[in-house]
């Protein structure tokens, strides 16, 4: 006894449905300890950013290096060589629209410094998750809400960052993990 035509369409819809959430949660799987990784580096640096305002800049360049490398090497074995220079690409339009931004917008305080990247990140996460992954759609709407709300309410923005930034962002690397 074969199928009907309607029900090996129905089968083929279905085995379509199951390998694109699969695909769904191997992504998620996969971002979860990166997220984990920038959630430590924002609780670091934007820690350290508090104590030592002067050295902001270098603190945060060099934690941003060291989390893109580690994110790489992370990345690195999944997927194929294509997605790792797609990785390695988006990085570098991400720091340059930020150093872009930075110059004609040269923030003026040491919480719109810091408020900025956050900021970009926010939208980063939540332009992945209208393109492909809703679940960081609610992560960078989350990361908004975080940080709009520390630079307008938080007496200590950058400490609000940290525990609130850095730990959302751990918080949702456990999320995606879970997935």
């Amino acid at each position: 006894m074969g199928l009907s035509p309607e029900q090996a369409a129905e089968a083929l819809r279905e085995i379509e449905e199951t390998r694109q959430r699969s695909h769904e949660l191997g992504v998620y799987r996969r971002g979860g300890p990166i997220l984990l990784i920038w959630g430590v580096i924002w609780i670091v640096g934007f820690a350290l950013s508090a104590v030592s305002p002067k050295h902001a800049t270098v603190i945060w360049l060099a934690l941003t290096l060291m989390g893109a490398v580690v994110g790489w090497l992370l990345s690195r074995g999944r997927g194929n060589p294509g997605q790792n220079l797609r990785y390695v690409a988006s990085w570098m339009i991400f720091l340059l629209l930020l150093g872009g931004s930075w110059a004609i917008l040269t923030p003026q305080t040491a919480s719109q410094r810091a408020a900025l990247p956050a900021l970009f990140v926010a939208a980063a996460y939540a332009f992945a998750g209208i393109w492909w992954w809703q679940r960081y759609l609610w992560l960078g709407l989350a990361l908004f809400a975080v940080t709009l709300f520390g630079f307008f309410f938080a007496p200590r923005f950058e400490l609000w960052m940290a525990a609130m930034g850095g730990g959302g962002l751990i918080l949702g690397g456990l999320w995606l993990r879970a997935a």
